[in-house]
């Protein structure tokens, strides 16, 4: 999860400069969010939970995407002119793959150098089933210990009457 809103931040990071954060027409040149892009920065500072970004949230929004651009200029920006060329990009997505693994290499199936809708969508039905196999692993698990729970619960009150028992028939 970090990882993808890792990629999908350096990728959208010009979107992010808009005052309203992807719903204007993008500038030329300018990103604009993907529907999932858009479901996800939503989720992520919708802090009233009505679906939509408010001025306050989309500030706040903005202000977490500009702080993001400033950490990785911070670190990547050998030249210091606020802005990356493409040796710092280079060096950035290196970095980036080190730390969080080769995802770009992964998606990029035809490596060709970038990611194309269907290469994107298929990366994410990937993960969506990788997620959706875990939840069922994880459920089971849940089941199991709650099984064994309820043996143990009903072992000790069998141990419990047992001894209840052995106590009502002194004499």
């Amino acid at each position: 999860m970090r990882t993808t809103l890792l990629i999908t931040l350096i990728a959208t990071l010009p979107a992010f400069a808009a005052e309203d954060v992807g719903e204007k027409p993008g500038k030329a040149g300018e990103r604009r969010l993907s529907p999932e892009q858009r479901q996800k920065l939503i989720e992520r500072f919708d802090a009233n939970k009505d679906g939509q970004l408010d001025d306050t949230e989309k500030a706040a929004a903005k202000e977490a995407m500009q702080a993001r651009k400033g950490e990785i200029l911070a670190k990547y920006d050998t030249d210091k002119d606020g802005q990356l060329n493409e040796a710092e990009r280079g060096a950035a997505r290196e970095a980036m793959r080190a730390e969080h693994g080769d995802v770009f290499g992964r998606l990029d199936v035809n490596k060709d150098g970038s990611l194309s809708r269907e290469e994107w969508d298929a990366g994410k039905e990937r993960r969506e089933e990788r997620r959706e196999e875990h939840q069922g692993k994880r459920e089971e698990r849940r089941e199991d210990q709650q099984g064994k729970r309820e043996e143990r619960r009903e072992e000790h009150q069998g141990k419990r009457e047992e001894r209840q028992g052995k106590r009502d028939d002194r004499p």
